[in-house]
């Protein structure tokens, strides 16, 4: 989702569609059974203390790192003046009216709230009194127990509400997204997913979380070490790893002493969260860097000690102090761990990341950005604005054309044209039918006519756009250099007509400012934009695609050294089908076994890739077994005894495409409807039709088991399947057969094969030879009881064979009629229609006008199964 609109209906839908699938059915499951728990508790148990202190306590609501673990004990409070009997008594019943009932529940929080201050805790457990009451009242809050976050989720759905009234945000959270997407299903699990919702919601908004500081090394010895391997690092080696729920837990079970050092290390282990931001600031006045948080805790060996390190991304490496100014005091804290979430609002957009209610953007790859602009009518801008203005709320999209056309004095093709161009590079408009309607980006723009409305577009989904505010913000270039380097992001640029194109679009958009001598320097509103790219600009990687004479050309010469034949027309059809769509490369080759569907499949890939052969390279071939029901036997699985991953074959095939993208890598699946598709290709088939799509593979700690939890599904994977139809295999489904380009094996010409020239038979049984399998495949086909290459391929083998052994007794005739005997007519099988009685008949009489008798006696004998049961096979 390149924005992210949540006052709109379509935005809202958009989003959750989006994020429902991030909700984990275990943690559902969990706080399924303890809401139900609660629920059926009586009253004299929900009065109990250890009851109450076990609810307030659990953990089931904490998972996913959208709030902060606090050493709470709820001891401490509950059993204060009686706290927990009169909390049992303010749950029993509340009012049905929703204005009532949101009244009852605030005034609960806030006397809760109350009681608690200033006791042992020592503070007041907002977050865990939602969270509590969230338990116990499921349909009246959602799982985003934090003020700091439910409001701003409530204010980005439009509404206007207090920082000190969660519930109330709650409750119109919940209402709006009823509203848009429906009731939640049915039965307990229904509602907690839809308390979990808002959770992924604000994510969408905010995907990064706290923000801390993480030095490295007391003189910043490390730095370089843990910028360089992908993760923050700490010392404090005389630390135990800290190994338990609370903190208060670790001190007791560890001895350590309630330290500074002690804390920053439970610090670094428990709160620092997966999507936190991490800063470190270099020593001796260096740059800043920063990156996010991507792992567990964990300990490792490092110069002979051990070590606490989670795994990091790094983002930026390269800020240079100086862009703090006044706010640099805020990184000089004398700690090594520490946070900077008070001071995020200041800090984030010296980051380059948006701060609090802001939305992170999401570039797309750039072999899915948009690759031309429209050069526009006058001035591109104002002739853009003028556009959206015209289409209002919407108008049929012809009357648009022509009136483009006479206001800008256009031909009506050029008119289109640029319609066209301005829907694809800027969303500001869609076509519904016959009509043109404007979209979020487009409203907005006739809204503000402000050039920020297009920010996110350009720079998430529109290529270079990221790389020229990069380049500029850096030095003033001149138009030279910046052609230059624009022809390197996308080699396709041959002429300068685009690059210039894109810069001038710059000064449109008062991105830049040029001057007579053509340098062009970066305005504040294109600093703005460039504070928004938090990522590393990509340039467009050359296609994995040949053009098909660089692949026919070695797969014609591979196929001639294997005495193969190949119909060029089949292989071009294979081309232009596995590469119609950028991301998605699958081709299905079906029909008659023996008919060189895995060699055409495996020859056109080692053209492709140009490798020597099908194992251990860009080319692997797996037969697929008859019995597999889900993905382990593709991608492996955690091997629930050992506690270790099982890896395959293809799953060190598909990490070795995911490195190497540049590279095509081909898969060939040889008869993969032995089992059913659907099944155990399943991820793969699901990911393949998404951008950006990952395919999963476990849940597990990935540092651990040395896998990852899922593969970003690769653009340059190029999957070949191979399918033999008959009743001994599974159905292909239309899963598969929709994504999937489709070729059928079924014509087969015998006097065509190869090896007639090589054949060493005499002249005059080589032609009986071809002459007897050309009238059995016509007689045959019909009934989809043919052979191919592969049949033909054995009986001249066989009838050689004879002719070089001197010491075999058979003769020609009776070995053919053997020959013939043992390899086609075993795919004799049908029921009684028409078409396969025909079928009988024909292939008699070719049988006996070559005087094959063992082959004609079985023939009859299967018409007089055929008769007397209504079906026959061979192997009766």
């Amino acid at each position: 989702m390149t924005s992210i609109d949540l006052k709109t209906d379509e935005g809202l839908k958009a989003a959750c569609a989006e994020v429902r699938s991030r909700i984990e059915p275990e943690q559902v499951n969990e706080v399924a059974a303890l809401v139900q728990e609660i629920r059926d508790a009586p009253q004299a148990l929900r009065t109990d203390l250890d009851f109450q202190i076990r609810v307030w306590s659990d953990l089931s609501l904490w998972r996913g790192g959208l709030m902060m673990r606090r050493r709470l004990d709820p001891r401490t409070f509950l059993e204060e003046d009686g706290l927990h009997e009169w909390f049992a008594e303010q749950t029993q019943s509340l009012p049905e009216s929703t204005d009532r009932r949101v009244d009852a529940l605030t005034e609960l929080y806030n006397a809760l709230i109350k009681r608690v201050q200033g006791g042992p805790y020592g503070g007041q457990p907002r977050v865990e009194t939602l969270r509590t009451l969230a338990l116990f009242f499921p349909r009246d809050f959602t799982a985003l127990a934090d003020p700091a976050k439910i409001v701003p989720l409530a204010r980005s759905m439009d509404f206007s509400v207090n920082d000190d009234d969660p519930v109330r945000a709650n409750r119109l959270v919940l209402d709006r997204m009823q509203e848009v997407v429906g009731r939640p299903a049915d039965g307990l699990e229904g509602t907690v997913e839809r308390m979990l919702l808002p959770c992924e919601l604000y994510r969408l908004e905010h995907p990064h979380g706290h923000l801390w500081v993480v030095r490295a090394g007391k003189d910043g010895e490390d730095e370089d070490y843990v910028l360089e391997n992908g993760m923050a690092m700490l010392g404090f080696i005389h630390q135990h790893p800290p190994e338990a729920r609370t903190y208060d837990e670790y001190l007791e079970r560890s001895a350590q002493d309630d330290s500074s050092a002690t804390k920053q290390v439970w610090n670094f282990a428990w709160e620092l969260r997966e999507s936190d931001i991490v800063v470190l600031p270099r020593k001796k006045g260096g740059p800043v860097a920063w990156g996010i948080v991507e792992g567990a805790y964990r300990q490792r060996e490092f110069e002979g000690q051990h070590r606490h390190t989670r795994r990091v991304k790094w983002m930026r490496t390269d800020i240079p102090r100086g862009e703090f100014k006044n706010d640099e005091k805020y990184l000089n804290q004398p700690r090594t761990v520490f946070s900077l979430q008070e001071h995020a609002d200041r800090l984030l957009p010296i980051l380059g990341i948006p701060g609090p209610g802001g939305t992170a953007l999401r570039p797309l790859p750039a072999a899915r950005r948009c690759r031309t602009l429209p050069s526009g009518p006058g001035h591109g801008f104002d002739s853009l604005k003028t556009v959206v203005a015209r289409i209002g709320d919407g108008v049929p999209y012809d009357d648009t054309v022509r009136w483009m056309r006479d206001e800008y004095s256009l031909k009506e093709e050029s008119a289109s044209h640029y319609l066209s161009a301005m829907r694809t590079a800027f969303e500001v408009f869609e076509r519904h039918g016959e009509s043109a309607r404007p979209t979020a980006i487009g409203r907005e723009l006739q809204k503000s006519g402000d050039p920020d409305a297009l920010r996110d577009r350009l720079l998430t989904a529109n290529l270079a756009f990221d790389h020229l505010l990069v380049w500029l913000d850096e030095a003033t270039r001149d138009r030279t250099w910046l052609v230059r380097e624009l022809q390197r992001v996308h080699t396709g640029w041959t002429k300068p007509t685009f690059p210039n194109r894109l810069l001038q679009w710059l000064q449109w958009l008062d991105l830049t400012t040029k001057d007579p001598e053509d340098w062009f320097r970066i305005s504040e509103r294109g600093r703005e934009w460039r504070s928004r790219v938090h990522w590393e600009p990509e340039r467009l990687e050359t296609s994995a695609r040949l053009p098909f004479d660089s692949v026919w050309a070695p797969l014609s010469e591979s196929a001639g050294k294997a005495n193969l034949l190949f119909d060029r027309y089949l292989v071009e059809a294979l081309h232009l089908g596995l590469w119609a769509d950028e991301q998605r490369h699958f081709a299905v080759l079906s029909g008659l076994s023996g008919t060189g569907k895995t060699q055409i499949a495996l020859r056109y890939a080692m053209a492709l890739t140009g490798a020597k052969s099908d194992t251990g390279g860009p080319v692997e071939v797996i037969s697929v077994h008859p019995g597999w029901h889900d993905p382990g036997p593709l991608l492996g699985y955690v091997n629930p005894l050992t506690g270790n991953y099982t890896r395959t074959e293809f799953l060190n095939f598909l990490l070795d495409a995911v490195a190497n993208q540049e590279q095509s890598h081909v898969l060939i699946l040889d008869e993969m409807n032995l089992s059913h598709p659907e099944q155990y290709f399943a991820p793969i088939l699901s990911a393949m039709e998404i951008r950006d799509g990952e395919i999963p593979l476990h849940r597990e700690d990935a540092e651990k088991l040395g896998v990852p939890t899922g593969v970003a599904y690769p653009s340059n994977l190029v999957i070949i399947g191979t399918v033999n139809m008959d009743e001994t295999t599974m159905g292909i489904s239309d899963k598969v057969l929709d994504r999937a380009f489709t070729l059928e094996f079924w014509d087969i010409e015998p006097e065509k094969w190869p090896g007639w020239h090589r054949c060493r038979l005499d002249d005059a049984e080589k032609s009986k030879v071809r002459d007897i399998l050309v009238e059995l495949t016509k007689t045959l086909a019909p009934a989809r009881r043919h052979f191919g290459w592969r049949v033909i391929k054995e009986v001249v083998g066989f009838l050689e064979g004879r002719s070089r052994d001197s010491g075999i007794a058979l003769t020609a005739e009776d070995a053919l009629d053997q020959v013939i005997y043992a390899k086609v007519l075993p795919k004799l099988r049908g029921s009684d229609t028409g078409r396969f009685r025909d079928c009988l008949d024909a292939t008699l009489t070719v049988l006996g006008k070559h005087r094959l008798g063992r082959c004609a006696e079985k023939v009859k004998a299967l018409k007089e199964d055929l008769e007397a049961t209504g079906s026959c096979s061979f192997w009766r």
